[in-house]
């Protein structure tokens, strides 16, 4: 959002995938319309059910995203008739790790899909963590399907929580579910 100052919204209808998303627009932009947001997911397939594509053919429009990402969004709105265009506007990076591996997390909350190959980039530089157990094997909690069937694909062995939708209070849900499973398992508890 950085240089979004330079795009004049006084004409554009706009859409956003998430809360996070239309907070910082509407920052950006004071008097933009009013965002349209999924009312389902917070992911590309709750923005697709929310937009009128019937009325999108012939319309120009931008995805600001990554540099990568799927393509499905951008696919779905050509399909309707519309002219649509990736913009990239930021770049995903895998951040290294600050921290010593004893301090590493036991459980992970994966609320983007590219954080997986991050994550399975760090298992592979440092196999084991201090309890003997490699990051492959420490439980997940992730946002969607989609995200858990790709973390099986990469390796990841441990126990996946998915939470019941792409969104922050689901992620928060899963999480707490999560910590009272591991509470409750037999090899956390205290003697």
């Amino acid at each position: 959002m950085h240089f979004a100052h330079a795009l004049r919204p006084l004409n554009c209808r706009w859409a956003a995938v998430g809360t996070a998303t239309a907070a910082a627009l509407r920052e950006v932009f004071p008097a933009v319309p009013p965002v349209l947001l999924p009312t389902t997911t917070q992911d590309s397939e709750g923005l697709l059910r929310a937009l009128p594509l019937g009325a999108m053919r012939s319309q120009q429009v931008w995805i600001f995203r990554g540099d990568t990402g799927r393509e499905h969004l951008k696919e779905a709105l050509i399909a309707a008739g519309a002219r649509a265009e990736p913009i990239p506007v930021y770049q995903r990076l895998c951040a290294p790790s600050q921290a010593p591996i004893e301090r590493w997390p036991t459980l992970w909350v994966i609320s983007a899909p590219a954080a997986l190959a991050c994550l399975r980039a760090l298992a592979d530089q440092h196999p084991t963590d201090a309890g003997g157990r490699g990051l492959l094997h420490c439980p997940l909690i992730v946002i969607n399907e989609r995200t858990e069937h790709q973390a099986r694909a990469l390796g990841f062995t441990g126990i996946i929580t998915r939470a019941h939708a792409p969104d922050d209070a689901a992620l928060v849900q899963a999480l707490a579910q999560a910590l009272l499973q591991a509470l409750a398992s037999p090899q956390t508890r205290q003697p």
